[in-house]
């Protein structure tokens, strides 16, 4: 089949799977590589592009999710040799929920020239109902620093983390 449904989805953020065929014809199928129509999709034939008569492969592919919510549905382009089917459209869908969400999306902070720091909180929530199972919290600056807030229980589904914006100093 040219078409998989995951269907209804709460997962990390990324899917991966194949899809299966077969040399059926009497000459050398050539492959050329599969054409993703986003760049959120990743595929490769596997294991080799160009099949004997009789022989198998796939089209594996990997979905970035990371910005997906809701209805997803990708498509991946092959072109090939095969004269009665030289182009062919697999198809990839789901309902996708990602694993952990946050709220809000995004923190806007307002640093005054006046002060060294400020702070902001946000919730993390996993949507499968289990406990979080963060270890530890890290920041992309050593300015920026985050910590889970006094309620927190690692048993919970949900926690807040508070952020602290520290005004990078001029290096000497």
């Amino acid at each position: 089949t040219n078409f998989f449904d995951f269907g209804t989805l709460i997962a990390p953020g990324s899917v991966s799977g194949a899809f299966k065929f077969k040399n059926a014809g009497n000459a050398v199928l050539k492959i050329d590589p599969p054409v993703p129509s986003c760049g959120c999709t990743d595929a490769k034939v596997m294991p080799t592009n160009t099949l004997a008569p009789g022989e198998s492969g796939e089209i594996t592919y990997t979905i970035n999710l990371d910005h997906a919510m809701g209805q997803v549905q990708k498509h991946i382009s092959v072109y090939s040799t095969d004269l009665k089917h030289p182009e062919v459209t697999l198809t990839i869908q789901m309902d996708y929920t990602p694993l952990y969400e946050l709220s809000p999306n995004l923190l806007r902070l307002h640093l005054p020239a006046d002060k060294a720091e400020t702070q902001a909180t946000f919730t993390i929530a996993r949507n499968d109902g289990k406990p979080l199972g963060i270890d530890r919290l890290t920041t992309s600056q050593k300015w920026i620093s985050a910590a889970w807030d006094s309620s927190y229980n690692a048993e919970a589904d949900s926690a807040k983390v508070n952020v602290t914006f520290h005004r990078p100093t001029k290096p000497t």
